[in-house]
């Protein structure tokens, strides 16, 4: 009887990673990397879509529209950036949940089909306290993620305003993740593409039915 092939390091990691091709080389509390080489699909949206709306490719045989330039797109950029900052920030925390809240990408140059990228994340702030503010008319109204454990526990309570910002807090990290175009002939870096900060709340609970996510990354991290 075959055995079926084994499943790759980024496709337990990371899924939507796996689809674009990307390949995980090292992820740790300090540093998480890998590389892709850029295919058409990383290119392309989808040519039949509701107005307004761009959907990454893949190359099952769709209809597509390429981007003007035929170059990476910024979106699949942005994706390998939260993709990176957000298992970092995972093994950094001590396996806890992290959730991504603000992400800022700044691209520089570009890539074409054919060209390799490496894309690697370090963290610049790990474990401090940050202060979110979201729009609100009731304590049932904030996000449950962003409740300070006093409300979130039904222990005291907060004032509200029926216009006012309410307030949730925890542990943040910061991370900065670049991406660089490689070169044909070394296989080293050598022009720098996209560099992003990563902003993630820390530090919580992870649900049951995310274990298993928990269990694939420490089968992969080096700490």
């Amino acid at each position: 009887m075959t055995k079926p092939p084994p499943t790759s390091k980024t496709a337990e990691l990371d899924a939507p990673l796996h689809a674009i091709g990307f390949e995980i080389d090292v992820v740790s509390a300090t540093r998480v990397n890998g590389r892709l080489t850029v295919t058409e699909s990383c290119c392309q949206v989808r040519a039949r879509r509701p107005a307004g709306v761009l959907v990454l490719g893949d190359a099952n045989g769709r209809e597509w529209d390429w981007q003007p330039f035929k170059v990476l797109h910024g979106g699949v950029s942005a994706l390998i950036a939260e993709a990176l900052a957000s298992m970092g920030a995972h093994v950094a925390s001590g396996y806890r949940r992290v959730a991504g809240i603000q992400l800022s990408i700044n691209h520089h140059r570009s890539a074409r089909a054919g060209d390799r990228v490496f894309a690697e994340a370090t963290p610049l702030q790990p474990g401090k306290t940050i202060q979110v503010l979201v729009p609100c008319r009731s304590v049932t109204e904030v996000p449950d993620l962003l409740k300070p454990p006093l409300i979130r526990h039904g222990i005291g309570g907060t004032a509200f305003s029926p216009i006012t910002k309410q307030v949730g807090h925890g542990l943040f990290q910061v991370w900065e993740v670049r991406l660089w175009k490689m070169d044909q002939s070394t296989l080293e870096k050598a022009v720098l593409m996209s560099s992003s900060r990563v902003t993630l709340l820390s530090n919580m609970p992870v649900p049951d039915d995310a274990q298993d996510s928990v269990e694939n990354l420490k089968k992969y991290a080096r700490l």
